[in-house]
This record gives C-alpha cells, structure tokens and sequence, in this order.
C-alpha cells in the first residue's frame, strides 16, 4: 500500500515511536512530520476562516528530527520525512540537529520537504 500519514507530534498526540510501528505493522508506506518551531508575533495576512485557524498544534509541534529518529529506531521499512521544512526560518543549530540526528539510525534515509518562507 502506498499510503502514508501525517501529523503534528505533540506533547499530547500519539508517540512517535507507538505510531510509527502502528503503521508499519497496518502496512503504511511513509510517516510525515510537520515543522513550525517559528511563529510570528504579528500575522501579515488574515487566514481566510479567521485567527481560530490557527491551532493549537502549530505552538506545540515537536522537533520533526528527534522525532524522525525515534521513529527510525523501532521501523524497519517505514518511509520517513518532514511534511515541510523551513531552513531559512531557523537558526543554524537546526541544521546540525538535522545532520546528528538520522545518523543515529545509519540505515534509514529521511527525506525533507523545504520550503524557503512562509507567505
């Protein structure tokens, strides 16, 4: 079956590792994680349903790598990656918890999603 999930992982959603081998073990192809570890103070535009779009999920949202790798350590053939991935919003330690994290599990690939800004 080619058909993944995705989900913002908080504090209070599933684990990353319980749905991960949920997944695997149902016969999903791929598990996507969100990121926004950025959020504005002030908004540019007005989301067309109003600020209640805006939910709690996005304030909360786990780190998408350390996810990733948990995710990694109990699958063996889940696909896994970022659902969308801001490298240009984020500070430079980003990238190296991107880089230190995957290899964790050397036999897994990620893949990202980016995008450069957010409109």
């Amino acid at each position: 079956m080619e058909i993944g999930a995705a989900i913002f992982f908080t504090d209070y959603s599933m684990a990353p590792t319980d749905l991960a081998v949920a997944l695997e073990q149902r016969g999903f192809d791929s598990l996507w994680v969100a990121e926004h570890s950025h959020m504005p103070v002030t908004r540019r535009f007005t989301h067309p349903l109003g600020e209640a779009a805006l939910t709690k999920e996005y304030f909360d949202v786990m780190d998408p790598f350390v996810t990733l790798s948990a995710a990694a350590a109990v699958t063996k053939r889940l696909k896994l990656g970022t659902a969308i991935s801001l490298p240009t919003r984020a500070h430079p330690w980003w990238g190296c918890v991107a880089k230190i994290a995957p290899p964790a599990c050397p036999h897994r690939a990620i893949s990202l999603g980016y995008r450069s800004s957010v409109g």
